[in-house]
């Protein structure tokens, strides 16, 4: 009996763009949920401190997956051209 999981193709640059994709459409989201929230604690100093922090943090994460998303896109094009 075969399974159809064998059947499939594989592909390691797919997973990865789907995954990038994915965890960057999740932190969009949160950049944009966490700044609406900002106008409810607008009399807050320390709650808009945090969300000020949080934003920052989703930036940078956002700034990594794309730096990752950069390099390994070139390492793939140098394999590529190395193959050939």
């Amino acid at each position: 009996m075969n399974d159809f999981r064998t059947e499939k193709p594989f592909s390691c640059d797919w997973v990865l763009a789907k995954t990038i994709t994915n965890m960057k459409e999740n932190i969009d989201l949160s950049i944009r949920i966490t700044f609406d929230r900002q106008k409810e604690f607008a009399d807050n100093p320390k709650k808009q401190s945090e969300i000020f922090e949080t934003l920052s943090l989703l930036h940078t994460m956002r700034k990594i997956i794309d730096d990752f998303q950069h390099n390994n896109s070139r390492k793939e094009k140098e394999q590529h051209r190395n193959e050939s």
